[in-house]
């Protein structure tokens, strides 16, 4: 998961009121960085107090300040982040390399280097 989307995740689930006292203060934490890191940037702090209410409407004006401050590229900003989504988000958080997300499979190859021939449906044999 890249940073921005493990960011603005960690934002909206705190928004809405943590149940866990050490997930609340990760995230009390998370957002007190990243407001510095705004360092008065009134569009900034502005775009995420809107996130944190309405983040469907301000993900896109968020994301773009997110970029251009610099928040995306703190890795003690992207840590706490990534601590906060193992509490809030913990099968978001495991996820590694490969993420499949199916409902409908009829073959899969997942891993490097595979070779695979499917055949599908009603296919006559080729002699």
């Amino acid at each position: 998961m890249e940073p921005l989307t493990i960011i603005l995740a960690v934002l909206a689930a705190g928004a809405s009121g943590l149940a866990d006292a050490a997930a609340q203060d990760l995230y009390d934490k998370l957002k007190l960085m990243v407001v510095r890191k705004f360092n008065g940037k009134s569009d900034a702090e502005l775009a995420l107090a809107k996130y944190q209410e309405k983040p469907e409407i301000w993900a896109e004006p968020l994301k773009a300040e997110l970029i251009e401050t610099g928040v995306v590229q703190d890795d003690e900003i992207l840590r706490v982040a990534k601590e906060l989504m193992k509490v809030v988000k913990p099968q978001q958080a495991s996820v590694g390399k490969f993420n499949v997300q199916a409902e409908k499979i009829e073959g899969l190859a997942q891993g490097d280097g595979q070779r695979v021939q499917m055949n599908f449906g009603n296919q006559k044999n080729n002699k």
